[in-house]
């Protein structure tokens, strides 16, 4: 069972490789998943609730926040946008599935990813 959800994950890493799929986490607290973005952006966004430390992942479909806010984080006032609070760490990046927890955590799927296909393999 182990070794067919390895496969899986490992499928879903190529599938996105080959097709050329930018993606973004998605999500908000601590649930997120990677999701195709569904404009031509490479620009992903993060807000952090400067109450409680939840997260709201997303793409920048528009290309509307990140190209004129650059490739940073910092410290912004949301008072139109009713899902967010007043104040949050906003952080746009630019590259696949960039907003995530954590560099090292995604660097730790994909190691995990093909060591299970060489496992399968050899």
């Amino acid at each position: 069972m182990r070794s067919f959800l390895y496969t899986c994950i490992a499928f879903s890493i190529i599938e996105n490789i080959v097709n050329g799929e930018f993606e973004c986490f998605v999500g908000d607290g601590s649930v997120y998943i990677p999701q195709p973005c569904t404009s031509n952006t490479t620009w992903c966004l993060k807000f952090v609730n400067s109450d409680n430390g939840d997260a709201l992942r997303l793409c920048d479909n528009a290309d509307e926040i990140c190209p004129k806010f650059g490739d940073n984080c910092d410290h912004v006032k949301t008072p139109d946008i009713d899902s967010l609070p007043y104040s949050s760490l906003m952080c746009c990046c630019q590259g696949d599935r960039c907003n995530s927890a954590s560099k090292y955590g995604l660097q730790f799927g994909l190691a995990l990813a093909l060591g299970s296909i060489y496992v399968l393999i050899y």
